[in-house]
């Protein structure tokens, strides 16, 4: 550990300790973490920092390893697994007419809701173009499967070898094993580039957020979608939050630094900025403590429910108050 990792990457100023002597409350791997917190900027890290071969470590039971692994996936992956990967259910023409339409006024609020998460807030790419995309950290391939079968030339990339085997052979989508690096592609090689809960995993986001806007063509959209830490989840739970992921989530953001480290790394414009209370109904199960009783983890259901209506009510005044922040950045 170096002195550095106790002073905020965005700012400079030393950080004060918000929680201490935090476990590994989802894979519990050996040890504890601190969690520090910028008191200019609000920027959460992970302290000590964990090298590369540490980090690599903490994902051997990792849920995006698929049916093969240790991991227990929740239930969103298994959805996304079995009706995505396995099924293609939206290679479907009529469920892609249902929840990727080309007008999406005709269909009512929750079926566009769905659509636009599901899809990254992308939806069909537009018809008169084959609109190219690269998803970093694609995990077990679910997205590109969705993204290619509503018509993106998608492809993907997942540092896990595991995770992108399962991808290749079970999702059969082209996700290449590796690291983001711009020795991969050709400069300027794509429309889109998506960074799904990715950002808050990289020790050096700046390195991933340059190679990600050299491989963009002029005018095209980075879209960074990460837990957000000043989320009405994150204040709930507060040190049981399950966005705080220790040890494997190193940083974490809110829509405000998380715009100041994108603006501060590369030449862009912010298109939009926002949180999304969607998934917060997932973020309250997987935050609290696990029940062993049936009735009990009924309780908790519903209980996730009412946390999901509160956070969305909230929402509507509160637009910051989301679980996640969602960031759209334009190349100029």
């Amino acid at each position: 550990m170096s002195d550095r990792d106790s002073f905020c990457a965005l700012c400079g100023d030393a950080g004060i300790i918000l929680y201490e002597h935090q476990p590994d409350r989802v894979h519990g791997h050996p040890g504890d973490w601190d969690i520090l917190c910028c008191g200019t900027c609000s920027l959460y890290w992970l302290w000590p920092m964990p090298t590369g071969e540490e980090l690599a470590s903490y994902y051997s039971s990792y849920h995006t390893h698929g049916k093969s692994s240790t991991a227990k996936p929740s239930l969103f992956q298994h959805l996304m697994t079995s009706l995505v990967v396995q099924r293609r259910m939206f290679h479907w023409r009529p469920i892609r007419w249902l929840f990727f339409p080309k007008k999406q006024s005709l269909r009512p609020r929750l079926i566009r809701h769905v659509g636009q998460y599901l899809s990254a807030y992308l939806l069909r790419p537009p018809s008169e173009t084959l609109a190219k995309l690269l998803d970093v950290g694609a995990g077990n391939g679910w997205f590109v499967r969705l993204m290619l079968d509503i018509g993106w030339n998608a492809v993907g990339i997942e540092p896990d070898p595991e995770a992108a085997a399962y991808a290749r052979d079970i999702a059969h989508v082209p996700v290449l094993t590796s690291d983001l690096q711009m020795s991969l592609f050709e400069p300027q090689s794509f429309d889109v580039i998506t960074l799904r809960h990715v950002v808050e995993h990289l020790t050096s986001p700046d390195d991933v957020l340059r190679a990600s806007f050299t491989l963009l063509k002029p005018g095209g959209r980075l879209i960074i979608i990460c837990p957000n830490s000043t989320s009405l989840g994150s204040r709930h739970f507060k040190e049981c939050w399950r966005g705080l992921e220790v040890p494997r989530h190193v940083f974490l953001y809110n829509p405000s630094n998380l715009s100041r480290l994108v603006t501060t790394a590369v030449d862009c414009e912010i298109e939009g900025v926002q949180t999304e209370s969607f998934n917060a109904w997932w973020f309250y199960l997987s935050s609290v403590t696990k029940k062993t009783s049936f009735w009990a983890r009924i309780g908790d259901l519903f209980a996730a429910v009412r946390f999901a209506a509160q956070e969305g009510h909230l929402h509507r005044t509160d637009t910051m108050a989301g679980e996640e922040v969602v960031l759209i950045a334009r190349k100029k």
